[in-house]
């Protein structure tokens, strides 16, 4: 510890000679966050500032950047969710991903950047029980139309029990090309996610909390002491787009123009292969945790491995708004449109047949009859295993002339296969071969949005058919029939002055013995924030509360990564407060937390799922320095 504190020590000492040493005048030229911009190629026309602000700069974790997921009690641990989600596709999945999903780098959610200089961000953390963290970003254009660069991220938790260690390591490098004209880009990337874990299947003392023999949480015996298992997803591929349309030019400076370019129809094409890989080893026998199919293949030890690979081409015609010859102001077309075809060609574990092809057509229109704003899309597929998906939307949203309020309906209907991963799985411990129908999931909402006041919320009315989920014997089953059920949220943050109040909450009206969630999950800010001495420092302290409403907590299965059904064990939970204090000085920003702060006001401790439970009270400390060269 002695050694990670003198390592920020420096880190903090070198950001600030670099951020105040040179002078007033000099530190603008090398910290200005207007010279950088982040974008993604299937959406170009939405450039975003990248953020330098200290609003909620304490949630350092990648979990705690999602609402509504909790861990097995330890960073970096697999995690569940607390509020009911819709899929968000009707393809073919592999499904053994969605436990580690919020810690992986995708093609759909890395940056693509343009900047006027080259950009880099170090953000370090350090905690308690030797927790770090470092997450780093570098870009550069080379010349006008091209760009290069790398974020990663790397986390590793020991944890405070036997066997709790998480190591994340995430990095993608990526690069955009234009051609002199603009019409053409290109951008490809390499995305690289390894997560690895020390697990046990639990603590065997309930009492671990309030155990005063217990001086040290790493003595608490545990289930499966020596099982470990690492998850692997690697990512290859490109978007590349031509453009029609016309072209104007941009004033950079008194001495400098940049041509640019107003496409109003687009080719767009995207190539990703990805290969999967999950593992699971156990060097001990202690199998009867595995009940009731202690073991299939070896009873000594276990040694488990299963893969998926995907190659995904899709194609896509946008036809966008019409722009103006010499300027980026837009002429609305009636009906913008985009039609698509995706083409996946899957390798699955255990198949009959080696590679599994997959073809997926589409569209999606959209229109402004004022004050309306309309959006259709559809689509419909089929691979060679499964029957036809399909999936459609209808979504309006009123806008008020001068009104700061938006009001939507959005109703959603779709009908997808089940995951390879539900159907089959073969390994020591865990066997199944199903043959189940597809799902279906629909819903209406009816949400609003207040620009003004920070606010949004809505009620979502859902049916599924057919749903599957994992029962109490820690294998997929399928509920015959319809569930019918209810979901609110809402998200609202006040402000009296200086003071800040801001909320986000979760309701779950669904079937507790099929879906498993809380009735209510929120989570809670109350802060102070300012600007001292004549803006140079940006300030805020407060507290945040989360809350989970007690409730049949699905148990965890570590050899399949997998959150299944139980009704034995009502989780009990209480308000979770972490203190937190926020401070931004010119290109520096720092963080100190203390997590579960009222640990033993209430209770003892907490179990996040039975037999894991929560950090005790910790602290944790970052970091962030951006600069440009």
């Amino acid at each position: 510890m002695q050694k990670q504190f003198l390592f920020v020590v420096f880190f903090f000492c070198l950001s600030s000679h670099f951020s105040f040493a040179i002078g007033d005048d000099s530190t603008y030229h090398r910290y200005n966050p207007l010279w950088t911009n982040y974008f993604h190629p299937r959406f170009p026309d939405y450039i975003h500032s990248i953020d330098t602000s200290i609003d909620k700069f304490h949630e350092y974790d990648m979990l705690q950047q999602h609402f509504g997921w909790m861990n097995l009690g330890n960073n970096g641990t697999p995690a569940f969710q607390t509020i009911y989600h819709s899929m968000n596709n009707s393809e073919l999945q592999w499904g053994l991903e969605q436990s580690v999903s919020p810690y992986l780098k995708s093609p759909e959610n890395i940056r693509f950047y343009k900047t006027l200089k080259p950009y880099s961000h170090l953000y370090y953390v350090m905690g308690s029980k030797s927790e770090q963290q470092l997450v780093g970003t570098h870009t550069q254009n080379i010349g006008r139309n091209a760009n290069v660069g790398f974020e990663f991220i790397r986390q590793g938790v020991p944890g405070f029990y036997q066997r709790q260690r998480a190591d994340v390591f995430d990095l993608d490098v990526f690069a955009d090309v234009r051609s002199k004209n603009q019409r053409y880009e290109i951008s490809p990337y390499v995305i690289m996610n390894k997560l690895n874990w020390q697990l046990n299947g639990g603590i065997t003392n309930a009492d671990v909390f309030i155990d005063t023999t217990l001086i040290d949480k790493t003595l608490a015996d545990i289930y499966l002491s020596n099982t470990r298992a690492e998850f692997r997803r690697n990512n290859y591929g490109f978007y590349q787009s031509f453009n029609w349309g016309n072209h104007y030019i941009t004033k950079l400076s008194d001495t400098s123009y940049q041509q640019q370019f107003n496409s109003s129809v687009r080719l767009f094409h995207q190539m990703d292969y990805s290969q999967s890989l999950y593992t699971y080893l156990d060097d001990s026998t202690d199998f009867h945790f595995y009940y009731p199919h202690e073991y299939y293949f070896n009873p000594d030890s276990t040694s488990d491995s299963t893969y998926y690979s995907l190659l995904r081409n899709e194609i896509s015609i946008e036809w966008n708004e019409v722009k103006h010859k010499d300027s980026a102001e837009t002429t609305e077309r009636k009906f913008p449109f985009n039609i698509f075809v995706i083409h996946d060609l899957h390798q699955l574990p255990f198949a009959q047949k080696k590679y599994i092809n997959e073809l997926n057509a589409g569209f999606e229109c959209h229109s402004w009859l004022r004050p309306f704003y309309f959006y259709v899309s559809a689509s419909a597929g089929k691979s060679e295993i499964s029957d036809l998906n399909y999936r459609a939307e209808a979504y309006v949203t009123w806008y008020g002339s001068l009104s700061p309020w938006q009001f939507f309906l959005n109703v959603r209907t779709d009908n997808h296969p089940p995951s390879w991963f539900q159907n089959s799985y073969y390994s020591n411990h865990f066997n199944w071969n199903f043959n189940f129908k597809n799902e279906g999931q629909t819903f209406a909402e009816l949400g609003f949005y207040n620009s003004k006041n920070s606010a949004y919320g809505g009620i979502k009315y859902v049916v599924n058919e057919n749903h599957i989920y994992f029962s109490a014997n820690a294998q997929p089953a399928q509920h015959n029939g319809t569930l019918n059920g209810w979901v609110i949220y809402l998200k609202k943050n006040f402000r009296f002055g200086k003071i800040h109040v801001d909320n986000e909450i979760g309701i779950n009206l669904v079937d507790e013995n099929v879906f498993q969630l809380p009735v209510y999950a929120g989570k809670h800010l109350l802060y102070y924030e300012n600007s001292l001495f004549k803006h140079a420092l940006d300030f805020s302290s407060g507290i945040e509360v989360n809350y989970v409403s007690d409730y049949y907590a699905p148990s965890f299965n570590p050899a399949t990564l997998t959150f299944y059904q139980q009704n034995l064990t009502l989780v009990h939970y209480y308000p979770v407060a972490d203190f937190f204090v926020n401070m931004k000085i010119k290109s520096a920003r720092i963080f100190l937390r203390i997590e579960n702060l009222d640990q033993g006001l209430f209770e003892p401790g907490y179990f996040t799922v039975p037999s894991y439970p929560a950090a005790d009270r910790s602290f944790k400390f970052g970091v962030s320095w951006m600069f440009w060269n």
